[in-house]
């Protein structure tokens, strides 16, 4: 039987529209192809959330510096307590500090802390030289700091440099820092009898920043270099 050409063209049109329906209900039912953006965590709960990596906006910050508003854009800040608050021995500095306040099984909760600055000035917006995270938990122990480097040198490879600060206010700390990849890991001896060094802070500095200078902008004074990891 031969269809008219207004029937053929009828059925073209019937099969195009199934066709099109059927397309629709297929992303519906499959939203995971949809693209969504995975929001970078703002406060570490614990030591295994941080790498190296974290922040190469820091290590390969825009000549303007990083800004606020472009680590919000990147980062669930939205779920945490936050608050702007006064940091360093004489409150030099200011923070955005971030709280872990959902904490049902410790008693201390995890911190991180955006420093502001330097002043872009002019009515620029508000840049972050430093990104510090504390009070994780999960951090490794080990007899010694060579130890421990090895222990963290999956996500935080050397090379590092070894400096104890000289001020008594931070003599406690030995700090394994890259200028290059603006690294911090602030190392501590704990007082528990075992004498085990630990993870006390982990900080993303931007490169932007000289590294000695941040030194004597945190109150350590000088931090001498001991010995260097390769």
């Amino acid at each position: 039987m031969r269809l008219s050409r207004r029937t053929h063209c009828l059925l073209v049109i019937l099969a195009s529209l199934l066709f099109s329906c059927a397309g629709r209900h297929a992303g519906l039912a499959n939203p995971a192809s949809q693209s969504v953006e995975v929001l970078l965590p703002t406060v570490a709960r614990s030591f295994t959330q941080l790498s190296a990596d974290s922040y190469p906006d820091l290590r390969n910050p825009p000549r303007h510096g990083v800004t606020v508003r472009s680590l919000r854009a990147r980062h669930d800040a939205h779920l945490f307590t936050e608050h702007r608050s006064r940091w360093g021995r004489d409150k030099r500095f200011t923070v955005l500090e971030f709280t872990d306040s959902d904490r049902p099984t410790r008693s201390i909760g995890a911190t991180s802390a955006w420093f502001l600055g330097p002043d872009p000035g002019d009515g620029a917006p508000e840049v972050v030289g430093a990104v510090l995270f504390r009070d994780f938990e999960d951090a490794p122990e080990a007899t010694d700091p060579y130890q421990l480097l090895g222990l963290v040198a999956e996500r935080f490879p050397s090379p590092w440099l070894l400096c104890r600060p000289s001020s008594p206010f931070s003599s406690d700390l030995l700090m394994a820092y890259d200028s290059a990849r603006g690294l911090k890991l602030a190392l501590f001896k704990q007082n528990d009898g075992e004498h085990m060094w630990s993870v006390d802070h982990v900080e993303f500095v931007s490169t932007l920043l000289s590294m000695e200078e941040w030194w004597s902008e945190k109150g350590y004074e000088s931090c001498p270099v001991e010995d260097r990891v390769l």
